[in-house]
């Protein structure tokens, strides 16, 4: 069961880069979806530091004078 998932899951990831990244494959998103995901880099960027900035291990904010970072 678990190697069927595991399979199954490769051949999504595969198909789905394929599809998006070959260059004989011409897909036209729309302007707002393309807009969108602009954004899409710099918010997990941010999703992913500022925990790490501003939060302890406990879910407690860091006090700015001694916060590391």
């Amino acid at each position: 069961m678990n190697w069927f998932i595991i399979l199954g899951l490769a051949v999504v990831i595969f198909f789905n880069r394929y599809f998006f990244l070959e260059p004989a494959i011409s897909i036209k998103i729309p302007n707002f979806l393309e807009r969108m995901l602009k954004y899409a880099a710099p918010s997990l960027l941010t999703a992913i530091c500022i925990p790490i900035i501003f939060f302890d291990g406990q879910h407690v904010l860091k006090e700015m004078p001694n916060n590391p970072y």
